[in-house]
């Protein structure tokens, strides 16, 4: 027996990666989801006998979401029963002697995880899960079957946010991206009703998927790069002069000039910037020097 889906370029790019941990990120309507439960029922009967978990955030977005593009892609003649209270379906092929399991919850109590012993897990819209979560779960892959692997599905996160600093660093760590445009299945009417709805770095990541923006939609950094930005402190050519930015999110702007600093480790604020309609012209100088 076999049923066959149809998937787009980039969902066929998260279901072949092999890494033991992935990200699928993207922009709304990229098919995300639909690739995280895909991969769910596939697990699922690929290994007998193998205990898996769908989740979110909350019940409701559980239910009203994630379960709702689950029970659409399910094998239901594949399906031994469905414990709705338990939050549990049991899953197999006819001539398996024991199904396998997937549970379904919302991650809003870590109590809930207590005692679990999975082969797989997968979380949607992860960027609305703290990491404490992540961390448990990733605990909890200790069942002798199945892949002991673990993916998520999320719009993109901030770069400070668990996500962007645990996937980035390689290895057993995956990401694909993928923009809203990668959807072939999704109309003409939705794409321009993105393009109308959403302006400037709202666009870049909901349609266009890019990380970068932090969790109230406000830029942090817009041409910030990691590639570019981040180094290591080893490779920083030493200097008995320097000026130093330091920026926090909604916090006043403040740049330190260090005079021999490396000699007298003593520095001083010369200069704080705050939101205001008349910045001091040397602060809002020095602010353009920094940021763009």
């Amino acid at each position: 027996m076999v049923r066959e889906y149809e998937v787009t370029p980039k969902q066929r790019e998260f279901l072949e990666n092999r890494a033991r941990f992935r990200a699928f990120i993207g922009g709304w309507g990229c098919g995300k989801t639909t690739a995280g439960c895909l991969e769910a029922i596939r697990v699922s009967l690929m290994y007998e006998g193998a205990t898996g978990l769908v989740a979110r955030k909350t019940f409701r977005e559980l239910v009203q979401t994630t379960l709702s593009v689950l029970f659409d892609l399910m094998p239901w003649e594949l399906v031994w029963s469905h414990n709705k209270r338990e939050g549990k379906i049991e899953i197999g092929l006819p001539q398996w002697r024991k199904p396998s399991v997937i549970y379904y919850m919302s991650l809003d109590d870590k109590r809930k995880l207590e005692g679990l012993n999975l082969g797989w897990f997968y979380i949607d819209e992860a960027v609305e899960v703290e990491e404490e979560f992540w961390v448990t779960l990733l605990g909890r892959l200790r069942h002798p079957v199945g892949p002991r692997r673990a993916w998520l599905t999320t719009t993109p996160p901030a770069y400070g946010h668990w996500i962007y600093k645990w996937f980035n660093r390689g290895g057993d760590f995956a990401i694909v991206q993928a923009k809203t445009y990668d959807n072939p299945y999704l109309s003409s009417d939705y794409i321009k009703m993105l393009e109308d709805l959403f302006q400037g770095d709202d666009y870049r990541k909901y349609v266009m998927g890019e990380m970068g923006v932090d969790r109230s939609g406000a830029v942090v950094f817009a041409n910030f790069n990691p590639s570019l930005h981040i180094v290591d402190e080893s490779d920083v050519e030493e200097s008995s002069n320097r000026t130093i930015v330091g920026l926090k999110v909604n916090q006043p702007f403040r740049a330190v000039h260090a005079d021999d600093m490396q000699q007298s480790h003593h520095c001083g604020i010369e200069s704080q910037y705050s939101p205001s309609p008349h910045p001091a012209p040397s602060t809002e100088r020095l602010c353009r020097t920094a940021l763009l």
